[in-house]
């Protein structure tokens, strides 16, 4: 695992991208007022306060716009202001934003080494498990270059979007090379490779198509034992991480906590706090002495990030408008960008953006209720949360 800010420094020098973007992002660098937050952040007094937003995307992710407020710096220098002492990304299959984040620290002097000494690596892999038929999720944290360059003989990139296709290979390499790793939103299923019909039949709340789209519960529970940290999301629905912290517990693995944060409408909701000096001290104690602060992603929150997706279609001046479609679906993101070819308003309208924002924010929703059977989902207490606490009350009782 990476140790101190002087590893860091020499680990990302020569390794190739993974996914090739038709424009890497090489804006957003330190401006004099962000150099000023920075400072001032970091000479903020923590006290023994450890805490780190374990899953953050960058502009350096595919499904993630080009604009400088996605910029790595920026999203370090926000977390930082949220209240974060560590800092890491975890872009898709990617390394390239921390490459961007210690090229330019590298630049400012002792203010950029005091930020990279509470930065350190992440990336996560997307890995297609053939016993499930679709792909899941793994944080992996504090991989050096040579890991990196290992991992990447191990990507298939016959497709759109890179993936690996061994998943017993990839835990065999991340366990023998004592890499800290997570299940990520184990019951969350991708609809990007969905065909049209598909998405669309999923993002409608009708009963017919509600269990078309639920997932083999058990056969992914199976998998938890696998990991040695499942993560509670802040990009999803309680439902979905009660089941997963339910799970997690009956196999006795650990909670690990990030927003999954892509458009900052997220950033910092949910966090791991662990004891730790060094980001190695921290990385080494979240299994063990590690908890996290969790919320789960509500109608109010879903919304916001919807708004933030429709002012940046519409109004921002980018050409990485296709991102809509790692969003969604590759079909749907060209239609969307014929439609929008014929309307091309300067600005949207309050009541125009709300619209689509609302409408955004119940497809954001429902294509995550779709994920579960009709009987694990509650407007209330879910039936998962009641199993939990009876899971709880049972291990206290076991240990008087």
């Amino acid at each position: 695992m990476l140790s101190n800010a002087a590893d860091f420094a020499h680990l990302y020098s020569s390794a190739g991208k993974i996914y090739i973007r038709s424009s890497p992002p090489r804006h957003g660098e330190m401006s004099p007022a962000l150099e000023e937050r920075l400072e001032r952040v970091l000479a903020e007094d923590k006290g023994e306060h450890r805490a780190c937003d374990m899953h953050v995307h960058s502009s350096s992710s595919y499904d993630v716009p080009t604009l400088a407020r996605y910029h790595p710096m920026q999203k370090m220098v926000q977390a930082f202001e949220h209240g974060m002492y560590y800092f890491t990304l975890t872009d898709h299959n990617t390394i390239d934003g921390i490459r961007l984040l210690r090229d330019s620290l590298a630049a400012k002097g002792e203010l950029g080494e005091k930020a990279l000494s509470r930065v350190f690596p992440g990336v996560e892999i997307d890995c297609y498990v053939e016993s499930l038929g679709r792909s899941i999720h793994t944080n992996v944290w504090g991989l050096t270059e040579r890991n990196w360059k290992e991992l990447s003989l191990l990507y298939d990139r016959s497709g759109e979007k890179p993936e690996m296709r061994d998943f017993p290979g990839l835990m065999s390499y991340l366990r023998e090379e004592k890499l800290l790793y997570s299940f990520n939103h184990p019951f969350w299923s991708e609809v990007d490779d969905q065909p049209l019909q598909g998405i669309l039949k999923r993002a409608l709340p009708l009963p017919r198509f509600q269990n078309s789209f639920s997932l083999d519960i058990m056969s992914t529970a199976a998998l938890f034992p696998e990991f040695p940290l499942v993560e509670k999301n802040g990009s999803r629905i309680e439902p979905l991480n009660d089941l997963a912290e339910y799970f997690a517990k009956l196999n006795g693995i650990p909670l690990v906590a990030g927003s999954d944060d892509h458009v900052g409408v997220e950033l910092c909701r949910s966090y791991t706090l662990a004891p730790g000096e060094t980001p190695r001290e921290f990385l080494g104690n979240i299994p063990s002495h590690g908890r996290v602060v969790h919320r789960s992603l509500d109608a109010d929150e879903a919304e916001a990030k919807a708004r933030e997706v429709v002012r940046i279609y519409f109004g921002d001046a980018t050409a990485d408008k296709e991102f809509f479609s790692a969003l969604t679906n590759v079909q749907l993101g060209r239609i969307m960008k014929r439609l929008t070819a014929l309307w091309k308003p300067k600005y949207l309208t309050p009541a125009v953006e709300t619209a689509f924002a609302k409408i955004g924010a119940r497809i954001y929703l429902e294509t995550q209720r779709t994920c579960l059977p009709p009987e694990l989902l509650a407007d209330g207490k879910t039936p998962m949360r009641v199993a939990l606490e009876r899971l709880t009350l049972d291990h206290k009782e076991e240990e008087e």
